[in-house]
């Protein structure tokens, strides 16, 4: 019982964490929040203690389970390769830190919860744990669409420090399982991102004390502001022929549907009034004591 119970950060943890910024800190630099993080870094002032904070705690109980429940219910985007990599996360062993591969931006870096797979590109996945209400600092369409924009500036940091181009966030919406969120590379996002990071961690270096900021204007990211593909664009794809195979069997699906409803509707209308059950021609045809039709092979 005691390994899940919450620790605070040891001094070596907050002396690592000084020593750059995180994928996760990220949000607070755009949105304006600075002059407490440049406390933080240069140890004036310690982070707010997060081990008894319910929610937080929540969240870092169930991201091993997130990832094994996303791998299992949404098997199209893990390779095998991501499976045995997010073993060590499943078993509470954090992946490796990434370091952005500029040099220039050397201090900016991610610790990715997982690893996925979308349409063959190898990419990032990161668990979050949230409530199920639609609105946060602005009120959104879905809950859905309020993480998406939420974590925007994490998920691109995390993708550039990692050199992958796209994203997946795992959420659990208070006691359900949401489906995976996708987020691609946006390259106006992340120069956003580096211009006001490299801002921040300037005054760190000469340790002058900065005012807060006003936050940084980007669009709301929504679901709808996702990628919309065209034929030309699948036929790209390592997935046409499949898309295309299987394209055709739904289409015809349509029509075999429609054929088979219209087909009940008038075998139903053949029923005799006082008839319980008729079995003829490899059907039959039930009557219950509500006197609703059923029909199932013979």
């Amino acid at each position: 019982m005691t390994d899940i119970l919450p620790k605070q950060m040891t001094d070596d943890q907050l002396a690592l964490r000084r020593k750059g910024i995180g994928a996760s800190e990220v949000g607070r630099i755009m949105e304006g929040n600075w002059l407490s993080l440049y406390e933080e870094k240069l140890g004036i002032k310690q982070p707010d203690d997060l081990s008894t904070i319910f929610a937080v705690q929540l969240g870092m109980q169930t991201e091993p389970f997130n990832i094994f429940w996303c791998q299992a219910m949404f098997p199209q985007y893990f390779s095998e390769s991501d499976i045995n990599l997010n073993n060590g996360p499943i078993d509470r062993v954090s992946l490796a830190s990434y370091q952005h591969p500029n040099l220039s931006y050397s201090f900016l870096s991610a610790t990715p919860d997982a690893w996925c797979t979308i349409d063959g590109e190898h990419g990032v996945m990161d668990c979050k744990h949230t409530n199920p209400n639609p609105w946060g600092k602005i009120k959104y369409d879905s809950a859905e669409d309020r993480v998406l924009d939420t974590y925007k500036w994490q998920m691109q940091t995390q993708m550039m420090c990692t050199e992958t181009r796209v994203s997946m966030i795992s959420p659990i919406y208070g006691n359900t399982f949401g489906p995976p969120i996708i987020c691609y590379e946006d390259k106006a996002l992340q120069e956003q991102i580096l211009e006001r990071v490299s801002e921040f961690w300037e005054h760190v270096q000469l340790e002058c004390e900065p005012v807060d900021m006003k936050a940084v204007k980007a669009p709301v990211l929504t679901t709808e502001t996702l990628r919309i593909l065209d034929e030309d664009d699948i036929a790209d794809t390592n997935y046409s022929s499949e898309w295309h195979d299987n394209a055709k069997h739904w289409l015809d699906s349509i029509d075999a549907k429609k054929t088979n409803e219209k087909v009940t509707k008038q075998l139903k209308s053949l029923m005799p009034a006082d008839a319980r059950q008729a079995t003829a021609y490899g059907i039959r045809i039930r009557r219950s004591k509500s006197n609703s039709l059923t029909i199932s092979p013979q």
